[in-house]
């Protein structure tokens, strides 16, 4: 088979694999994934451990630009 041949028939086979796609059902969007993990670590006491540290480095900046 040529080389014109074997485009040709790849063109053929992309165009049906396309039509194929496009005749399913759109899939369900399963919404934003942050959503999704949102809660995750609700009742985590080490969540809450890193929740005080990050605040608590955050105070220390401020206070540090503020010197400066």
């Amino acid at each position: 088979m040529s080389d014109l041949g074997q485009i040709e028939q790849r063109v053929a086979t992309l165009e049906r694999e396309l039509a194929e796609l496009k005749a399913r059902p759109p899939r369900r969007r399963l919404g934003n994934p942050w959503l999704r993990m949102q809660g995750m670590y609700a009742n985590s006491p080490l969540f809450e451990e890193w929740v005080q540290a990050i605040e608590e480095y955050r105070q220390q900046c401020d206070e540090r630009d503020a010197e400066s």
